[in-house]
């Protein structure tokens, strides 16, 4: 068993905005190379994001009534790539569409904002993703945005075998991070456009133009 040097109760305490101090610099420098504890604070603050009356403002019945129209009018598609020799190239590839982006409401591709944490919503035929992006605090966090987000696959019970990775527009990802069995994961990013590539069985699915910081 991997014996981590932060406990589960300091990592809750963390991502509840509990830890101050010299003891919130030692969690976050051990987040910077710790995955598996980055997604333990990741999952925890989507989950109390989810259900704090205050994290994030209600969203109008006629706004994700108008989000559902525009996914059933624009749908997934196709993405346009060139030809490659990654073994990536032999996989499906679609586009995911936001439906919802709590800077600016309901979107139809890509999504835009700078500033405090916000909040987007993607659907695809393949899968739902959430994702919350907020700047990393604290002293040598380099002016990094930390990107948490659950996927949530439409044709499997769970996420096993998922993974994540960032690339620039039009790209394909260096590294890879695995989603838990919940669909959970967290990146790290410094500001800048990235398209987030999520590996799901014989289907690479993007989510384009998402602009960091």
């Amino acid at each position: 068993m991997i014996r981590h040097p932060i406990s589960y109760e300091r990592l809750l305490a963390y991502a509840g905005g509990e830890t101050v101090g010299a003891d919130a610099d030692a969690i976050a420098g051990h987040l910077a190379t710790c995955s598996a504890c980055a997604t333990t604070v990741a999952r925890f603050a989507i989950s109390q994001a989810a259900v704090g009356a205050e994290a994030w403002a209600p969203v109008p019945v006629a706004a994700m009534d108008q989000a559902k129209g525009l996914f059933a009018k624009f749908g997934s598609r196709p993405a346009q790539v060139p030809e490659r020799t990654s073994p990536l190239a032999a996989l499906r590839r679609l586009v995911a569409s936001v439906t919802f982006d709590s800077l600016g409401g309901v979107g139809v591709a890509g999504a835009r904002g700078s500033g405090d944490a916000y909040t987007l919503v993607y659907s695809s035929e393949v899968a739902e993703v959430d994702l919350q992006v907020e700047p990393v605090a604290g002293p040598g966090s380099g002016g990094e945005w930390q990107i948490m987000g659950q996927i949530t696959p439409r044709n499997q019970p769970e996420a096993d075998g998922v993974r994540v990775g960032l690339a620039i527009p039009g790209g394909e990802p260096e590294g890879w991070v695995a989603a838990d069995a919940h669909g959970y994961f967290a990146l790290r990013a410094v500001p800048g456009r990235y398209d987030i590539v999520i590996s799901l069985p014989s289907v690479l699915l993007s989510l384009p133009a998402l602009d960091v910081g």
